[in-house]
């Protein structure tokens, strides 16, 4: 009513229900017959608590909330609206919550990875994208910011560990000492050799570091073999 320029005015109070629609259908006659333009769909009384809208009403409702909250007012309000609402801290974080866990889903995921690939398949993103990333990982405060978190998540031998196994590093053993590496930079550290040179070994090319020799144990049963 107040979006078309209409007020609103209490001509009764402390009425019943039954009372108050008898009241309303008798105003609304009144006014109508009168040549008075009402918002008034109906003759009145025809709202009581627990009254069921048919499917035709819903959906006229529907649609007509649709299109409203479509408009530029409709969406200024629904801003207004949770601004309003989400001021209130309880709101906020029970918001936060229920974000976090639709986020922690397998079906939202799945959802936003096939977002994030449509949008990565677009004629041209690929190439913005590359060239984005190239600019911001050439400068000295990438680089550098980078370098600290590389330092920071391999502190651990466990954290060493996993990255050599999910990147398909296999174990190797010292044959002088019997002891199983999963990790190179673990092994060139405790015999104070190059990582390089380790590698080189391992994979041929080497016949020793420092007088130890190392080998790629190629199955569970060897490994467990010289675990016993």
């Amino acid at each position: 009513m107040a979006k078309h320029g209409y007020e609103i005015a209490i001509t009764k109070s402390g009425l019943c229900e039954s009372d108050a629609f008898s009241e309303e259908k008798r105003l609304i006659a009144e006014l109508r017959d009168k040549g008075v333009v009402l918002t008034n769909l109906t003759d009145g009384g025809d709202g009581p608590s627990g009254f069921v809208f048919s499917e035709e009403q819903n959906k006229k409702n529907s649609d007509s909330r649709k299109a409203f909250f479509a408009t530029e007012v409709g969406k200024q309000h629904i801003e207004k609206m949770n601004r309003a609402r989400l001021s209130d801290p309880e709101v906020m974080k029970l918001a936060i919550e229920r974000r976090s866990a639709t986020m922690r889903t397998s079906e939202y995921r799945s959802k936003r990875r096939a977002i994030a690939q449509e949008i990565a398949n677009r004629p041209g993103v690929k190439e913005r994208l590359k060239a984005s990333s190239k600019a911001y990982h050439s400068t000295p405060e990438a680089r550098a910011l980078n370098s600290a978190r590389a330092i920071k998540h391999f502190e651990s031998q466990e954290a060493r560990d996993k990255s050599a196994s999910s990147h398909g590093t296999k174990p190797f053993v010292c044959l002088q000492t019997g002891a199983i590496y999963r990790n190179m930079s673990a092994a060139a550290k405790e015999f104070g050799i190059n990582v390089g040179h380790l590698h080189q070994v391992l994979s041929g090319k080497g016949k020793s570091a420092k007088g130890l020799t190392f080998k790629y144990i190629n199955n569970v049963l060897e490994t467990q073999a010289i675990d016993g």
